[in-house]
Order: C-alpha cells, then structure tokens, then sequence
C-alpha cells in the first residue's frame, strides 16, 4: 500500500529541471478501463524514448497525416518497457496538452515554449489514446495519437 502511494504521490509531482523543462513520472491512473480496442495499427520499431513535438500543425505535423481519420503520432512499446516522451511545445502563443489513456488521463500542460517528459511503465498490452488535454486552436488535429503496447 505504502508503494501504490508513493507511486500516485509521484504521479502528481511535477519537478522544475531548469529552462522551463518539467519532468512528471506517472503512474497507471486508477480511473480507467483499459485500453482501446483498434482494428489496423501495427508497429514498424519499437522504443523507450519518444519525442512529440506540438504546434499549429498539431503533435509531429498530425494535420498532414489525416488525423483526426488516422492515428498520429504512433508510439510503439514492450510490456514492461519504462517509456519516455518528451512533449515540445514549439507553439509561441498558445499552451498545449498531453495526456494518456490508462496512464495519465488528467494529463498535463506545457507552455509555450517549454517540454514536458513524461515516463510511464507499459504495464499493460494494448492501444491507449494519446491525446491534447488543453482546448486550442489545431485541437481537433491533437486527438488520435496512439502508445501500442505489445509483448
């Protein structure tokens, strides 16, 4: 019981790490479900470290790769696998939002730009919605990214 809190106590900590970079470590949100079932998404590479960068064109240019129809970014894991991704926002006006189904559902903001890295255990297999928590203009374009968890 001690670890599962200290895990939720880490979970809502966000550490300052100079020039306006954050560090949130999440644990699996007690509010899920699981994950969501998708019919079509496979996985070329796998990896621990991630970055998504944020802008008006939405997460890594995701206006041009016909989201909100298809998933973008993709983000590939093993079980297991302790994951990190760092969120850049590289929008000069507007705030941005990641957030994690199962793992970090609240999500989190970054201003303007400044990053967020964000780790989380690929506890369990399946696709979890990456999506932006923060109403903005190219919102629409911040909603179908996905983290593919597989044995």
């Amino acid at each position: 019981m001690a670890t599962r809190l200290a895990l939720l106590i880490a979970a809502a900590t966000v550490i300052a790490a100079g020039a306006g970079t954050y560090l949130l470590l999440t644990a699996p949100s007690a509010s899920t479900g699981g994950a969501t079932t998708i019919q079509g998404v496979a996985c070329a590479s796998y990896s621990t470290s991630y970055t998504v960068l944020a802008t008006n064109s939405g997460y890594n240019d995701s206006i041009h790769h016909g989201v909100p129809r298809n998933h973008w970014p993709i983000l590939c894991a093993h079980q297991g696998d302790v994951i990190e991704i760092t969120v850049l926002n590289r929008d000069s006006v507007e705030p941005h939002g990641v957030a994690i189904e199962h793992y970090d559902e609240a999500g989190v903001t970054v201003p303007p730009g400044h990053s967020i890295t964000i780790r989380v255990v690929a506890n369990e297999r399946g696709y979890f919605q990456i999506f932006c928590n923060v109403i903005c203009a190219v919102h629409p374009y911040m909603l179908s990214g996905l983290l593919v968890v597989t044995s």
